[in-house]
């Protein structure tokens, strides 16, 4: 407890962030799949949390060579913004991935409005992937909640990771669409299903979006939504688990 109350303390002075984002939404002593605090508050409207039951992901888990993600929980921090998001949002995203046998990531991306008042957190995180996927899938859950929420006319998408705030200031997946979802080498494209996902969500045109040049994660932002990513992280079951959740 004494690391994430170091965390939270002068986040831009905002403390509700921390405290609710890491005692509620991050409590690591769950199994994989659940939060101590499974729904979003019901002032929050058009909030929901996309979190299923643990017993749906273990099977899952347990049936599929390759590890589903846990499932996006989003969490309403400004209940102001319940049902409309601010005209000019900030999507702030962050991962990270532990070098173990299995490859564990997670990612947090935090929406902030004009002012950089905290409107929303979404964590989630995949065992076996790696940390470009994290990043993507972090930006597509962030957009997934805009676009739902409705409200925003100008999207500025701030990381700390090239491959993601290249792709989307360069347009690289409008490209990629172009060509068939083929590299200019022909190979075909990495994380395909996630960049495809983004595309859609740009490609509805509910909103302008764009990568600032200077961004708003200075180091301590950074450091702080590491660790708000690695509570998120999911717990890899034993083999006993895997095979009770049969």
């Amino acid at each position: 407890m004494e690391r994430n109350e170091m965390a939270v303390k002068g986040m831009n002075g905002n403390k509700s962030f921390g405290r609710e984002f890491v005692n509620e939404s991050f409590h690591t002593g769950n199994p994989a799949g659940t939060r101590s605090s499974g729904n979003v508050p019901s002032a929050a409207g058009s909030f929901k949390t996309f979190t299923k039951g643990k017993a749906d992901f273990r099977k899952s888990v347990s049936r599929k060579s390759k590890v589903p993600p846990v499932p996006a929980h989003v969490k309403l921090l400004d209940k102001a913004y319940a049902e409309k998001m601010p005209e000019k949002p900030t999507i702030c995203i962050h991962s990270c991935v532990d070098e173990n046998g299995e490859r564990t990531g997670a990612y947090t991306a935090v929406i902030l409005d004009e002012k950089g008042s905290y409107v929303a957190a979404i964590s989630g995180g995949q065992v076996r992937t790696t940390m470009n996927r994290m990043y993507l899938m972090g930006l597509m859950e962030a957009l997934k909640v805009i676009e739902k929420v409705g409200g925003a006319k100008t999207v500025c998408i701030d990381t700390d990771e090239d491959y993601v705030k290249s792709g989307v200031r360069y347009r690289w997946f409008r490209r990629w669409d172009e060509n068939g979802w083929k590299t200019t080498k022909g190979s075909s494209v990495k994380n395909i299903d996630l960049w495809r996902a983004v595309s859609d969500l740009f490609g509805k045109d509910t909103f302008r979006y764009f990568v600032p040049n200077h961004g708003r994660m200075g180091k301590d932002f950074i450091n702080r939504c590491d660790i708000y990513a690695r509570a998120a992280m999911p717990r890899i079951m034993s083999s006993r688990e895997n095979w009770e959740a049969m």
